[in-house]
This record gives structure tokens, C-alpha cells and sequence, in this order.
């Protein structure tokens, strides 16, 4: 068999989550290309195993194997799925984004033409990277999705080891916002869109709204453990200012999206948890013509790079977690993007994001 253009991903697969949609979007692309994708995955005690992701991937035409049994055990499922990468990896290209010991067993028995660990996190801790730096050789590249990790990384790995940039797909709206200069004294809009737990922020932005409440609007999109407290602080009327706009998954996640940022004016994305890479959402938003405020916090520091930094101001405004208040009032005194502004958002991120972009870098990783 002739594997050249195969491409084997190892990936856990919630119902939502950066790594169930980098899957997702990197099997759509490869398929589209007309190359053969196998996604290997497993159950996961914390975040589960979505079928529906899985139906999502098959109905692409990609084949898709289980690890684990359906509690998340290892037993006989694990053999059968390590015995058909032995068989089908052969000349494969290898892409994992799991930490963990199973990555490097499959990158040594696979026998592929190229094995690449993805790092979508911002990973300092040496301690949960200790594997990758004992089995890095197994590896023949290393990427990160942001490039504010690739430095760290590269000095965590030691001498002979370069860490690439190899952003996320993640353009589905460029186009099709409908560009139109807004009313300057319109109640501003600002959206959080994303899993709803503590390391998101969200329940620092609950906190702070009653204060913002009679200047501008929060419109909340997501799931998550902190879903009840979301719930609780909305108001169908709008007289807490806060509205929840429901969950969203992969299977409809276009189309809610377009809806989501056709209603908001800016995105913040007040993410407390350093670990985390760039947002998908992030860069979404940016497609859809749609300003980002967020944390200086984890891999989305890349974008005070000076490299990196957009050549308009304020298309993405990153502030410290203790001056977010006064971020959100500098924007309700700026008032709502004018139509340039939307079209910066979105010449800014084809330049970085496109998936043209981004396929260059795929293309050359995997060659």
C-alpha cells in the first residue's frame, strides 16, 4: 500500500474542546486534498469520547479506530488498534496532540514516513513535558500552535531540536460578515463564546457586568461546569445585561457561529489559565471581521509579538487579568468597529490565519 499521502492523527475526542476541533479541521482539510486520513482515539474519564465527533470524521470518508474500551480501558480494543497502526501507518505521515506515554509507543511502531507531536497548549511545565524530552528523537518534528512556545520548548528539549509554528484551520466566516459602519450611541455588544468553566474567565466577566450592565451588553455561548451559574446571572429581558445564547458543537458549529458574531460588536477572551494555546474561537472571530479583547495569558501572548502585533489598532487588545474592566471601557468609549475596522480583522488574519495560510505550513511540515 502506498501510504505517501496518508495522514494518521491521534487526538482525544470530546464533544467540544481544542483537540476535537483541530481534528476535525485538519481531516476536512487533508480529505479536501484528496489525502487518506486515519484518526486513532480513545475514551477519556474527565472529558468522554463524543460519537458524534466520530460520525463527524466517517462521514468525511476518514477512518476512525478506539484505543480504549468504552469505559476507558485499555485491554483487547487497545491491541486491535495498535496492530492496525502497525499495518496501516507504514510510509504515513504521524500527527499526535496527546500528552502522554501512548504518543511515542505508536510514533516507534508505526514506521512513518513523518511523525509530528503538536502542542496546542502553552506547555512550560517540565514536569508534564518530561516524556516528550525523553522520546523526542522518536519524533521527527515538533510544532506548537502558538509561537510564543516554540522558544521555551525548544530550550526545554535541549540543542538539535526545532519547534515549528503550525497554526489551527480555523476560517469559516471570512467573507461573510456584512460590513456596515454602526451607529456610534447603540448599546455596544460584547461576546464570550467557549467552555464554561473557571480557567475561561468567564465568571470574572458575571462579576463584573453589573457595573458595565447600562453601557453595553454580554452575550454568553458555550458549556460547561459553570453553565448553572451562566444561566442564573442571564435575564431573557436583558435587565442584568447578561444573555445566554445556548451551547453549540461541532456538527453545528458554522452556522451558530455566523449567528453569534452577526450579533456582537467585539469578542473578549478573558482566559486565567496560562496553559492555553490561541483559541480557535479567537481566530475565528477575527475571520468574521470581529475585534478580540483578551489576557495576556498563555500562547495568546504571541499577538504583543512584534512580529505579530496587527498593523491596526485594537483588532486584538490584550490586557493583564486585572485591568479587564477598564479594557472593556475603553472599547464602550470607543463605541461599535466601524466597517474598516471589521475589514482590518479580517486582512490581518488572511495575511497569519487564512486557511491558505495555514496549508502552506501543513504542506511543509508534512512533506
Amino acid at each position: 500500500m502506498n501510504n505517501h499521502q496518508t495522514l494518521l492523527i491521534y487526538s482525544t475526542l470530546p464533544l467540544i474542546g481544542g483537540n476535537s476541533t483541530n481534528t476535525l479541521t485538519v481531516a476536512k482539510e487533508f480529505r479536501q486534498l484528496g489525502w487518506k486520513v486515519l484518526v486513532l482515539t480513545r475514551d477519556q474519564a474527565v472529558h468522554g469520547l463524543s460519537d458524534q465527533n466520530i460520525d463527524l470524521l466517517r462521514g468525511m470518508g476518514c477512518e476512525v479506530k478506539v484505543l480504549t474500551t468504552p469505559s476507558g480501558r485499555y485491554g483487547f480494543a487497545t491491541l486491535a488498534a495498535l496492530l492496525w497502526v502497525f499495518r496501516r501507518g507504514k510510509g504515513a505521515v504521524f500527527v499526535t496532540l496527546c500528552l502522554g506515554s501512548v504518543s511515542p509507543v505508536l510514533s516507534l511502531i508505526g514506521r512513518f514516513r513523518k511523525s509530528i507531536f503538536y502542542l496546542i497548549t502553552h506547555e512550560e511545565n517540565k514536569s508534564t513535558l518530561a516524556f516528550l524530552v525523553r522520546s523526542k528523537n522518536l519524533f521527527t518534528d515538533i510544532a506548537v500552535v502558538s509561537p510564543i512556545t516554540a522558544q521555551p520548548l525548544e530550550q526545554l528539549l535541549g540543542g538539535g531540536k526545532t519547534v515549528a509554528w503550525l497554526p489551527q484551520f480555523s476560517d469559516f466566516g471570512s467573507g461573510n460578515r456584512q460590513l456596515a459602519d454602526k451607529k456610534k450611541d447603540k448599546k455596544l455588544t460584547f461576546g464570550f463564546l467557549g467552555t464554561l468553566n473557571p480557567g475561561k474567565g468567564i465568571h470574572l466577566l458575571i462579576d463584573s457586568w453589573p457595573g458595565l450592565k447600562e453601557k453595553a451588553d454580554l452575550r454568553i455561548a458555550g458549556d460547561g461546569p459553570l453553565k448553572e451559574q451562566v444561566m442564573k446571572a442571564s435575564s431573557p429581558e436583558g435587565e442584568n445585561g447578561i444573555f445566554y445564547a445556548g451551547a453549540f458543537n461541532a456538527a453545528g458549529r458554522e452556522e451558530f457561529l455566523g449567528s453569534f458574531f452577526n450579533s456582537i460588536d467585539y469578542l473578549i477572551v478573558p482566559s486565567v489559565n496560562t496553559m492555553e494555546g490561541i483559541p480557535t474561537v479567537f481566530l475565528e472571530a477575527l475571520s468574521y471581521g470581529v475585534p478580540v479583547l483578551a489576557s495576556n495569558r498563555g500562547g495568546t501572548a504571541c499577538f504583543g509579538l512584534d512580529w505579530l502585533t496587527p498593523p491596526y489598532p485594537d483588532v486584538v487588545h490584550l490586557f493583564p487579568l486585572e485591568k479587564m474592566d477598564e479594557a472593556i471601557k475603553h472599547f464602550i468609549a470607543k463605541g461599535a468597529p466601524a466597517k474598516d475596522y471589521s475589514k482590518a480583522c479580517i486582512d490581518y488574519y488572511q495575511t497569519w490565519f487564512s486557511n491558505q495560510a495555514v496549508l502552506k505550513r501543513w504542506m511543509e511540515i508534512t512533506k
